[in-house]
């Protein structure tokens, strides 16, 4: 399914008493759901975050529109525990969003070397940073906040309902 822009993944974060139901549904109408904590509920939202403002279409969510599903992720290499090869662009979106989780988890997180982690770490992986870069990150961190900011702030039997990508301008 290669044309999955033109019809948008249609998310639904769930809010219940003991976390969140996470339900992803494609432009053909499938779907793939999971029951999740509150860690994964704004891991996701940090995804939606960063895949909307980088323009990224083989990351998680467009790996979703594509057709895997959320627990494919967690596939292994038979005989092996490495984690399925993905494309690149999606190591990209998961070094990003890993090094956004660690600065909100963060005690200082202003303080926290956002750019100079992410530049060592995908120099490390040999991953190409996109031309703006800089301005896609603050985009995302600013679509982040707010995102998780929506979540908190969501009644308990609430839904916070999105859609991939998100219809933002980077400057």
């Amino acid at each position: 399914m290669r044309g999955y822009l033109s019809a948008m993944l249609q998310l639904e974060f769930r809010k219940n008493e003991t976390g969140a139901m996470l339900v992803y549904t494609r432009p053909d109408g499938t779907s793939t759901w999971s029951k999740s904590g509150e860690f994964f509920v704004l891991h996701d939202l940090v995804h939606l975050a960063v895949e909307s403002a980088f323009g990224f279409k083989e990351a998680f969510f467009g790996l979703i529109a594509q057709g895997r599903t959320i627990l494919s992720f967690e596939d292994k290499v038979p005989g092996s525990h490495e984690h399925q090869q993905l494309p690149d662009e999606a190591y990209l979106a998961e070094l990003i969003v890993g090094h956004l989780d660690n600065m909100r988890h963060s005690p200082e997180p202003h303080d926290y070397p956002l750019d100079n982690q992410i530049r060592r770490s995908a120099s490390e992986a040999n991953l190409a940073l996109s031309e703006g870069y800089e301005r896609k990150l603050h985009t995302a961190v600013i679509v982040m906040s707010d995102l998780h900011q929506e979540w908190r702030s969501l009644p308990v039997g609430q839904a916070l309902k999105k859609s991939f990508p998100l219809p933002i301008a980077v400057p």
